[in-house]
């Protein structure tokens, strides 16, 4: 066993632990530089793009689709 399949052998066994600590560090620095609020912020605004890229526009939506559902087009007037 060579040091490639070792190192193949250790990412895919902690590649969780690898991604989370990568995430989570770069969280920590964008908090030192900006502050917690807008480290929160910055936070929610990601997690919704990924929840609206995930699962709104995945495959079979189209944007037009996605933002008619978000706005309706109210045609009749009072």
């Amino acid at each position: 066993m060579d040091y490639k399949d070792i190192w193949r052998d250790f990412f895919s066994r902690h590649w969780g632990k690898i991604l989370g600590g990568i995430l989570f560090f770069l969280i920590g620095i964008i908090y030192l530089k900006y502050g917690f609020i807008r480290t929160l912020f910055l936070l929610v605004i990601t997690c919704l793009g990924i929840y609206i890229g995930g699962k709104k526009l995945d495959g079979s939506r189209d944007i037009q689709d996605f933002l008619g559902d978000l706005w309706p087009i109210r045609r009749n007037r009072s």
